[in-house]
């Protein structure tokens, strides 16, 4: 997906996606356009759709079969993206990681 905020750095807009799909709601659907741009494009098991209006349509059939689904976001492999922040997270991960008994 195509993540907007232009006026924002790479690590804000990821934090703010990853805060409006978490949130995201079948009454709060419109939200998407808060952090997707127009060009943005989903694709799963069952959907291949680009633009805003068409993600929106696949989550609201998507919360018409499954009123109670929610979205957690594996935040690991979008920050390991972002180059500054990405070292980072592996450094933490790889000392906080539990010793391998190879």
């Amino acid at each position: 997906m195509s993540l907007a905020g232009s006026g924002l750095n790479r690590a804000a807009a990821l934090e703010r996606y990853v805060a409006v799909m978490e949130g995201l709601r079948a009454d709060n659907l419109d939200s998407l356009a808060d952090v997707l741009t127009a060009d943005a494009r989903v694709v799963d098991p069952f959907n291949d759709v680009c633009g805003i209006q068409a993600i929106r349509a696949v989550f609201a059939h998507g919360f018409a079969q499954c009123p109670s689904m929610r979205f957690v976001v594996s935040a690991r492999q979008l920050y390991e993206r972002v180059p500054l922040l990405g070292w980072l997270m592996r450094r933490i991960r790889r000392r906080l990681a539990a010793p391998r008994g190879d």
